[in-house]
């Protein structure tokens, strides 16, 4: 409408057709741990071998994607701008896995469909497939910000040469809820590696440079907010609901999250007709160790690898690197 200020949207309707992966892939094996409940010819605690493989049944994906967003560049604020973007994806027929212990909870509690992912050698349970399925549907929503500003230097003192810029790209996930065809669950703010679909509620990453020729120096916060190992845990330590497959009681279901800085400084050499230029890189410069974790509700430590992928497990890092152009 005006000069500062750009509205955009875009609506559209896509179709994904299985991959090669999803139709074809090999098999391949494995091993894991599961409970079985007490109406199984096994109850307790199993290791079990897993094979994983494609499936040829598979139909394509269909998803309606709306976004819309505003971008700000404001005539008053030289070097500013800014935009929020709204998403809101729904999908149907969602490709996906059902891991081991779900294939197990699913099948005896009536989701007959879901057992035969469980092959017995009589009362041994020697196999679990895993392949990928059309789940009922999966629906997404949340938004982005971004902003930046540069300067001159010398619009704070003129005798200061250089520029300052800085970057900050920030992600809320509202809602990331996947129906299973059993049980729908939301991934949003859920603690995990990601692969599953889950997401900190808040992510954020804020970049700060000066560049005084022929030294630029950034430093970096990055990090993520506390959430949950899941939406689905009931938190309670007295007068406990019956604990179901879904709603499970835990007595914390709370996993902090994590801010990281990290830090360079670059020097630009020049070299005959080369551009060279040296960069030190202090990662984690705090040293901040991850979060602690216990066990997922089936006694494995499937939850604690997974979430600790979302941190920062190596501590502080140093790395230096040298490049030229010519």
């Amino acid at each position: 409408p005006i000069p500062d200020v750009k509205f955009r949207a875009a609506y559209s309707h896509d179709i994904r057709a299985p991959n090669l992966q999803d139709l074809f892939a090999t098999v391949s094996s494995g091993r894991t741990v599961v409970n079985l409940p007490a109406n199984s010819p096994q109850p307790g605690l199993v290791e079990t071998q897993t094979e994983t493989r494609g499936n040829l049944n598979l139909d394509p994906e269909t998803a309606n994607t709306l976004t819309a967003g505003v971008v700000l560049a404001p005539s008053f604020l030289p070097g500013f701008s800014a935009s929020f973007d709204y998403y809101d994806i729904k999908l149907k027929g969602a490709i996906g896995s059902v891991g081991g212990q779900s294939s197990v909870d699913f099948c005896y509690s009536g989701f007959s469909q879901f057992c035969s992912n469980l092959v017995f050698t009589g009362n041994q349970l020697t196999r679990i497939l895993n392949q990928p399925v059309n789940f009922a549907s999966q629906r997404v929503k949340g938004f982005d910000i971004e902003a930046s500003y540069r300067t001159p230097l010398s619009a704070i003192s003129e005798s200061w040469p250089g520029t300052f810029s800085i970057n900050a790209a920030i992600t809320h996930n509202i809602k990331n809820v996947t129906d299973n065809l059993v049980f729908p669950v939301d991934r949003a703010g859920v603690i995990n590696d990601g692969t599953d679909g889950s997401a900190p509620s808040w992510v954020y990453r804020i970049s700060a440079f000066v560049d005084v020729d022929p030294v630029t120096l950034n430093l970096v916060a990055r990090g993520f907010s506390s959430g949950v190992y899941s939406n689905e845990f009931i938190e309670c330590t007295s007068a406990c609901p019956a604990s179901t497959i879904q709603h499970r009681t835990i007595n914390n279901n709370h996993i902090p999250g994590a801010v990281y800085f990290d830090s360079s400084v670059s020097f630009k050499i020049p070299s005959l007709n080369n551009d060279t230029r040296f960069t030190f890189i202090v990662e984690n410069i705090l040293n901040r160790d991850p979060a602690p974790f216990g066990q997922d509700v089936n006694g494995d430590y499937n939850t604690v690898l997974q979430a600790a992928r979302r941190y920062d497990t190596v501590g502080r890092k140093f790395r230096v690197s040298v490049t030229t152009k010519f």
